[in-house]
C-alpha cells in the first residue's frame, strides 16, 4: 500500500490481524535524508544510551554517549570490526559473536523523534502511543524470534535496509515458545537460522513470510505477529506502539502486569529474564535451548 488513513489500517490489517507495509508515506516524513548516524551523533551525542550485544543487553558496556557508539560503528564499518575506535566496543565485539547496537533506546528526545516522523498521522481514533523507541545498528545486528502481545507495532525504516521473518499467530504451535519473562513479549526456543529439527520437529511445519525493509518503508504488525529481525546494512529504525487504555483492562496484561511486579522485588522467574541474561549470545542461545 503507497498509504492509508487511520481507519483503514484499523478496519483492514489491525482487526484484522494482518501486517502491511506502507510504501510511499514515510518518504516524505522529515527524517528521511535527515537522519544518519553522524547526524545523530552531532545532534544528540552527549545523550546515554543503552548499547547492546544482543536483544537481551549488554552489560559489558551498559549506557555510553551516543557520540562514542557511532565513532565505534563508523570505525567498524569502515576499518573492520576489530579497529573500532571505542576500546570497549572493539574489544567486546571481538569477544563475543554479536554485534553491539543501540536498541530500544528512550533516552533519545522524544519531541526530536515525533517532529521528524509522522506516526500521529496513523493512529486511529482512541488509540495512542504507548512509547517510540529508536534502533540503531550495523549488519547483522539481529532481533531473535519474539512476538509482543500488547497493543500494535508500526515500525518506521530511516536508513539502511532490515529483513523482517514473519509468523502469523496461527503458527505459534510450531514455534516452542521459551519461558523466558519479558513484558508481554514471548519468545522462540528456534533459532530460524539454524533451526534443530531434531529437537523441534513441529517447525518444518512453520509458515513464514519473508520482507525487506526499505529506507522510508513503515511496517505495521497487529499483535502477536511473530517476527525475527536482521540489519543488512547499517541501520536507523523507528518504533512507536500503538494501543488503547482499554487494552489495559483485559486478563493477559493484568496478568502480565502481576509477573513484572513479583518480578521487580526478585520472586519471579530472575534466572530467566531478559534484563538478566548473558550479554554472550551463546548463553542467549543456551538459554533459549538453541542447543
Amino acid at each position: 500500500m503507497k498509504t492509508l488513513t487511520p481507519d483503514e489500517l484499523l478496519v483492514e490489517f489491525v482487526r484484522r490481524s494482518r501486517p502491511v507495509i506502507i510504501t510511499e508515506l514515510g518518504k516524505h516524513w522529515p527524517a528521511i535524508g535527515k537522519w544518519s548516524p553522524s547526524y545523530l551523533s552531532d545532534r544528540f551525542g552527549d545523550v546515554l544510551v543503552h548499547v547492546r550485544g544482543s536483544r537481551f543487553g549488554m552489560k559489558d558496556i551498559g549506557d555510553i554517549p551516543l557520540s562514542e557508539y557511532v565513532d565505534w560503528l563508523l570505525n567498524a564499518r569502515m576499518a573492520g570490526a576489530s579497529n573500532g575506535s571505542n576500546s570497549l566496543l572493539a574489544q567486546y565485539h571481538a569477544a563475543h559473536p554479536v554485534k553491539p547496537y543501540v536498541a530500544y533506546d528512550g533516552a533519545l528526545p522524544q519531541t526530536e523523534l515525533a517532529l521528524d516522523t509522522g506516526f500521529s498521522s496513523l493512529f486511529p481514533p482512541g488509540y495512542h502511543p504507548r512509547t517510540t523507541r529508536c534502533w540503531i545498528g550495523p549488519e547483522g545486528a539481529s532481533t531473535p524470534l519474539h512476538c509482543d502481545s500488547w497493543g500494535f507495532n508500526i515500525f518506521y525504516q530511516v536508513a539502511g535496509a532490515k529483513r523482517f521473518t514473519l509468523f502469523s499467530p496461527d503458527q505459534t504451535r510450531f514455534l516452542y515458545t521459551s519461558n523466558i519473562f519479558e513484558f508481554n513479549t514471548l519468545y522462540s526456543r528456534v533459532n530460524i537460522l539454524a533451526p534443530d529439527y531434531t529437537r523441534f520437529p513441529r517447525f518444518k511445519d512453520a509458515r513464514s513470510v519473508e520482507i525487506t525493509l526499505n529506507p522510508g518503508e513503515i511496517l505495521v504488525l497487529p499483535r502477536c505477529w511473530w517476527h525475527d529481525v536482521e540489519a543488512l546494512e547499517t541501520s536507523i529504525s523507528v518504533n512507536c506502539w500503538i494501543v488503547r487504555d482499554r487494552d489495559k483492562l483485559t486478563a493477559s496484561y493484568l496478568l502480565n502486569s502481576l509477573k513484572k511486579a513479583i518480578h521487580n522485588v526478585g520472586l519471579y522467574a530472575n534466572d530467566r529474564c531478559t534484563c538478566h541474561l548473558s550479554p554472550d549470545k551463546q548463553d542467549l542461545g543456551r538459554t533459549l535451548g538453541w542447543y
